[in-house]
C-alpha cells in the first residue's frame, strides 16, 4: 500500500479458518483448511472452532560438556 498500487487488501475466506491469519503469515506457519460444511448458518461450529497454530515444541538432548557450558552461560 505504501508504494500506492493499491489502497486496500482483504482476506476474507482466509481468515475463516485461520483467526491469526497476520501471525500465521509473519511465521510462516502453514494455514488451516476451512469446512465448507460449516461456513454458512446454523451455530456457532465452524465460526468459533478453528484453533490458533502452535509451533511443535522441541527438546535439546545436550552432552555433559555441553550441558555445564549452557549452565555456567545461564549462572553468570
Amino acid at each position: 500500500m505504501s508504494n500506492g498500487i493499491t489502497d486496500m487488501v482483504g482476506f476474507g475466506r482466509p481468515f475463516i479458518a485461520n483467526p491469526d491469519l497476520p501471525n500465521r503469515q509473519k511465521h510462516g506457519y502453514p494455514l488451516a483448511e476451512r469446512n465448507p460444511n460449516t461456513l454458512f448458518g446454523g451455530n456457532e461450529v465452524g465460526l468459533l472452532d478453528y484453533p490458533e497454530y502452535h509451533a511443535q515444541s522441541f527438546s535439546v538432548v545436550l552432552k555433559p560438556k555441553a550441558l555445564i557450558s549452557a549452565l555456567r552461560f545461564l549462572l553468570l
